[in-house]
């Protein structure tokens, strides 16, 4: 039996290796580009950077959108990532962060197995969960979508699961050494990702109240002390959301239910046969399970499979759900149905094995039909497993990117900003129109922009950032929130002298289009790969009342040679923790129709820092 499992763990593994094109660029000091892993690379070397100088993840980028708050909002999978960085600095981020999404593929087959046998299924019944958990991976959603970038959900997922397993093994036992593993995990997986509580919640309320009756005080005192303990270790992600989520946008154009058409075509398709297997083996668990009397176990994945069946498939109805993108709990979903399905084919394979009769063989053949089949039919097979099909993930730049940033290096300055057309597969009614067509070769690229040239950018680090100051955003045709096409020359104008935009990159043949009407404003530059520059016949200046230098960089912007003038107002979004070095009053001032507002300085000196302080301050005026 060991062997089995170990068999599953080593295959697991090797395939894993196999997501890259050689096991050598596991090392190199490239990160994964794929989608949005571009802009998650982004946010965890900025995370990092504020929680090793200031103790917290967020801070102040002026790198996007005319500067803005970094926080959770903007990404939601980076916790771990950003203190993993902070924590190990000697290695190179770029390693931590692929050795960490392996890792999190690795532990699949294991998380499950224990699971397993901590809901007290046998050996046998445990390495099946095991192959299950692992099928699943790579015939379901999972594999799909890692190469969109949800690891950290699939990832927390998982744990999840183990999760509601050692909370039931606790109360059933009442051990301590449960309740301390406990106090570890469950910070952990807040710590993976935010939506955490909202998968467990109702696994565990009905576990609890359950075993209401036979839990001690002191096990309520443990419970109390994870809690606190996971928004202690948390509080360094959790204070700036809650601080800053008066700035969130909607984000319901990915990932949304689709009420009973997705929940048939999720099951009932020629390419779902890993879910239909874990539905209807997953059910004649349930129905053992509550047959056998096993009524904690029947009533708690019941009750919690229906939550996640309800919030994946009509949780789009609420706002608030529709936030969190429902369709992704599809894979909590289908995982928790494992355990269940597990017991169920084990019932399955041990009523044949028992049956003498010669409807034994009959036996047989529908169980290597309703188990087998599913497993080796349909397009997501063919994917994960058929050699002619295996894409590794994107670990070297593009051609393409290498040449924008040859070109933005050397064309450009530090003096204004570059208008960057970003491009998603989706069309402005979130409508999948061109899967894996981002224009950036399959990645959200511009995200990296900052990284590799030191310039600032309107438009990225994603096309649909969840901010209000990514009003300022340029991506698909899309200008400031309206279709470009629909601008007046003035308009633009006065748009790039407050943003104080000087050159442009474009790849739509509606925003070439649209800049080609103006030459004597827009000059037309050399094309670079797919990617139409500009040059805007301005003279670049961050200051929109006044004159001077200003050198910006994460959390400051150092303002020189100011000429006094009893005030002036610069092109960076203002926010509420800003102050300044030497002190002067800071007001909010409203410039067009941008959203945020921008920030004005009283009687400045020749030469002020602005930084951000992390607090709010007198001087300021609102």
């Amino acid at each position: 039996m060991r062997c089995m499992f170990l068999v599953i763990v080593v295959l697991h593994t090797l395939r894993c290796i196999l997501l890259f094109s050689t096991p050598g660029t596991l090392f190199d000091h490239n990160p994964i580009f794929n989608d949005d892993y571009s802009y998650h690379f982004y946010y965890s070397l900025l995370g990092s950077r504020f929680l090793t100088h200031h103790h917290t993840s967020w801070g102040y980028d002026p790198y996007f959108m005319a500067g803005y708050p970094k926080t959770i909002m903007a990404d939601p999978s980076n916790n771990t990532l950003e203190a993993l960085f902070a924590l190990l600095p000697f290695i190179a981020p770029a390693v931590i962060f692929k050795i960490t999404i392996v890792l999190t593929i690795v532990l699949v087959p294991i998380i499950v197995y224990y699971t397993c046998k901590n809901m007290e299924l046998t050996r046998g019944q445990s390495i099946l969960g095991a192959l299950l958990g692992t099928a699943y991976w790579w015939l379901g959603m999972p594999y799909q979508k890692i190469f969109c970038g949800l690891f950290a959900f699939i990832f927390v997922s998982y744990v999840c699961l183990f999760i509601y397993s050692v909370f039931y093994r606790f109360f059933q036992r009442r051990e301590f050494k449960i309740g301390l593993l406990l106090t570890i995990i469950v910070p952990f997986a807040f710590l993976l990702h935010p939506t955490t509580p909202l998968i467990l919640i109702v696994f565990l309320l009905v576990l609890y109240l359950g075993s209401w009756k036979k839990l001690h005080k002191t096990i309520h005192f443990t419970l109390f002390l994870i809690f606190v303990l996971t928004l202690g270790i948390n509080s360094f992600w959790l204070i700036p959301l809650l601080k800053f989520y008066h700035y969130k946008t909607s984000s319901s154009q990915f990932l949304q239910s689709s009420g009973l058409a997705g929940f048939i075509g999720g099951y009932f398709t020629a390419n779902q046969g890993i879910e239909l297997l874990l539905l209807v083996f997953g059910l004649l668990g349930l129905y053992l399970w509550k047959f056998q009397k096993e009524h904690l176990k029947y009533l708690s994945v019941v009750g919690g499979v229906i939550f996640l069946l309800f919030l994946s498939y009509y949780g789009s109805v609420f706002t608030f759900i529709s936030d969190l993108q429902p369709q992704r709990f599809i894979i909590p979903l289908n995982l928790f149905l494992i355990v269940p399905a597990a017991c169920g084919i084990s019932w399955l394979i041990n009523l044949i094995k028992d049956n003498r009769t010669k409807k034994k063989w009959l036996m047989v053949i529908f169980l290597f039909f309703v188990v087998l089949i599913p497993l080796f039919t349909g397009k997501r097979y063919t994917i994960a497993f058929d050699f002619y099909y295996w894409r590794p993930f994107i670990t070297s730049l593009h051609p393409g990117n290498k040449a924008l940033i040859q070109w933005i290096t050397e064309e450009t300055t530090k003096e204004g900003r570059i208008l960057i057309e970003d491009s998603c597969f989706l069309d402005t009614q979130g409508k999948d129109t061109s899967p894996w067509g981002h224009q950036f070769y399959l990645t959200h690229f511009p995200a990296l922009l900052p990284y590799y040239t030191g310039r600032e950018f309107i438009g990225g680090p994603h096309p649909y950032s969840i901010i209000k100051h990514h009003f300022a955003e340029f991506h698909d045709g899309i200008l400031f929130k309206k279709a470009i096409d629909t601008f007046t020359l003035p308009e633009l104008q006065s748009y790039f002298d407050l943003y104080n935009i000087k050159w442009i990159i474009c790849w739509s043949d509606l925003s070439r289009a649209f800049f080609n009407r103006s030459p004597h404003y827009l000059q037309p530059n050399e094309r670079v790969d797919k990617f139409y520059t500009y040059t805007v016949k301005r003279t670049p200046s961050y200051f929109y009342k006044g004159k001077g230098q200003i050198s910006a960089d994460y959390n400051k912007l150092q303002l020189t040679e100011i000429e006094p003038d009893g005030e002036i107002i610069i092109k960076y979004h203002w926010l509420e923790q800003l102050r300044t070095d030497p002190p002067r009053p800071l007001e909010r001032v409203m410039l067009m129709d941008d959203p945020i507002g921008f920030i004005k300085i009283h009687n400045p000196p020749s030469s002020i820092l602005v930084y951000n302080s992390y607090f709010k301050k007198e001087s300021i005026i609102h």
